[in-house]
Parts: structure tokens; C-alpha cells; sequence
């Protein structure tokens, strides 16, 4: 798994986390990539799937270790094992 430093990991979540309330809500997520991927099909991303990889405890929201966790299986995923 990739190794991040914590301050990419909190600018990562800042990003969405507009407000720096804590959490992020489905309408900030909404907002930020319709503003960002205007055009561009990224409005797909955030299918029903998606969102539960997220918001674990199903409470409408994404904490701070729910989207770290998220994020790291998003980018574990794309990694290749090698063989040693």
C-alpha cells in the first residue's frame, strides 16, 4: 500500500471538506464536481456505489477516516503486486 504523508492526506480531504466542519455531505461532494468536471462525465463518479465505499456508517456523511480509508483502496486497487 502507498505510503502518504498525513499532510497530503488532510489537503486531500480539505479539498472537499469546504466548510472544514468535520465531514463531508453528499450535496458538498455534488457541488464540488459539478463545478470541477463541468463537461467532462465526472458527475458518473459518484454513483451509488461509490458513495457507500465512503460513508461507511451510512450516516449521509464522509469522515475524515472514512475518506482516508476510501482513498487508499482507490489507489491500492490501481497497484500492481510485483512478485519477488
Amino acid at each position: 500500500m502507498n505510503q502518504l504523508s498525513p499532510k497530503l492526506k488532510a489537503f486531500s480531504y480539505l479539498l472537499f471538506d469546504t466548510k472544514a466542519n468535520g465531514f463531508i455531505s453528499k450535496k458538498e461532494l455534488n457541488a464540488i464536481i459539478a463545478e470541477e468536471g463541468k463537461g467532462s462525465g465526472t458527475s458518473a463518479f459518484l454513483s451509488k456505489e461509490r458513495w457507500a465505499e465512503m460513508d461507511w456508517d451510512h450516516n449521509g456523511t464522509i469522515s475524515f477516516e472514512e475518506f482516508v480509508f476510501a482513498f487508499y483502496a482507490w489507489v491500492d486497487d490501481g497497484e500492481e503486486e510485483e512478485d519477488v
